[in-house]
């Protein structure tokens, strides 16, 4: 996370940012089974098997990108402080 680098102090802001956005994605993945277009989520069978996979394969992706962007960006962050 960018915010933890910004200077080797202030790191209560950044870290209660990441605490809400946390907190939001849990909620987010609590909720989403109940909408009933989304109900395939939590069919513990394997009928809707192929779907859910496609499902965790993006997720799956998306989590890499948005990582691999989060370091670069941390990375050239730090390289800025003196710690």
């Amino acid at each position: 996370m960018r915010g933890f680098f910004i200077s080797g102090y202030k790191f209560a802001r950044p870290f209660l940012i990441f605490i809400i956005a946390a907190m939001l994605t849990v909620f987010a993945a609590e909720v989403l089974p109940h909408i009933p277009s989304l109900a395939f989520l939590r069919v513990p069978s394997g009928e809707r098997m192929p779907l859910q996979l496609c499902v965790l394969l993006a997720a799956a992706a998306l989590y890499a990108l948005i990582t691999f962007l989060s370091e670069r960006s941390a990375e050239r962050a730090f390289e800025l402080i003196d710690l």
